[in-house]
């Protein structure tokens, strides 16, 4: 599969589970203001365009695929109902790790 389909099926799951994906029994999860839900829609479509740009320009999509992306999937749980800020927070800190694939 090339490596621009994978990224596609990256972003899908990173989509599903750091976005759409709530656990009603976590008292940061639970409830999520609009802010915060547009701060996490903004993290996966960051990383998601990050590692794109990472595979065209030669970067592995497996490369890319092994990179330490849980800060995504962890922050609707970690990050306060209506912290944005701390959403926005872990997207500069995946997009350090990714940087560091080039």
């Amino acid at each position: 599969m090339p490596g621009h389909e994978r990224m596609v099926l990256l972003g899908g799951r990173l989509l599903r589970d750091g976005v759409l994906m709530q656990n009603a029994l976590s008292a940061n999860d639970a409830f999520c203001s609009p802010g915060k839900g547009a701060a996490l829609l903004d993290l996966v479509l960051d990383v998601v365009d990050a590692c794109q740009k990472l595979v065209e320009r030669g970067v592995a999509a497996t490369t890319v695929e092994q990179a330490d992306l849980s800060p995504v999937l962890r922050a609707r749980e970690e990050t306060g109902p209506s912290d944005a800020a701390a959403v926005k927070a872990r997207s500069g800190e995946v997009l350090k790790v990714l940087e560091a694939l080039q």
